[in-house]
Formats: C-alpha cells, sequence, structure tokens
C-alpha cells in the first residue's frame, strides 16, 4: 500500500525570483544579473519568471567550478 506524502515534504518543481535568490543565498538584484548574464534562464508561466532545481544547481556547479580553478592557479 502506498504511504500519503506530507504536503511538507514535497519539493517545488519550480523557483521564483525569490526562491532562486534564497537557494542561491544572494538577493534579487543578483538574481536578475545572472538572468541578464545569460547564466540563469526563466520560464514564464503565467506571468512569473520561474526556474528549475537544476537550473539554480547549474549556476552553483558553476561558480564551484570557478572559484576551484582560482584556488589552483593561486
Amino acid at each position: 500500500m502506498r504511504q500519503k506524502q506530507n504536503l511538507d515534504d514535497i519539493q517545488p518543481l519550480t523557483y521564483t525570483i525569490d526562491g532562486a535568490a534564497k537557494m542561491l543565498n544572494v538577493g534579487r538584484t543578483s538574481v536578475y544579473q545572472l538572468i541578464k548574464e545569460g547564466k540563469l534562464r526563466p520560464r514564464i508561466i503565467a506571468g512569473k519568471r520561474l526556474f528549475t532545481k537544476e537550473d539554480i544547481q547549474r549556476v552553483i556547479d558553476e561558480v564551484a567550478e570557478c572559484a576551484s580553478q582560482r584556488i589552483e592557479v593561486a
């Protein structure tokens, strides 16, 4: 028998500007800058800019990769 999942345990499929900013630990302005630079691509649904978890993770991975390259050079 399948157990019911608690609604609190369900992860969202997409995140708003505020949600992306929270996940990236940056402000809204930084999220808009990432969009402008083409590093974060929103999907517009019902007039809202939304981001997938994978989009946000890709930005995190790119930042981590850049940081590791800087350490190796130093």
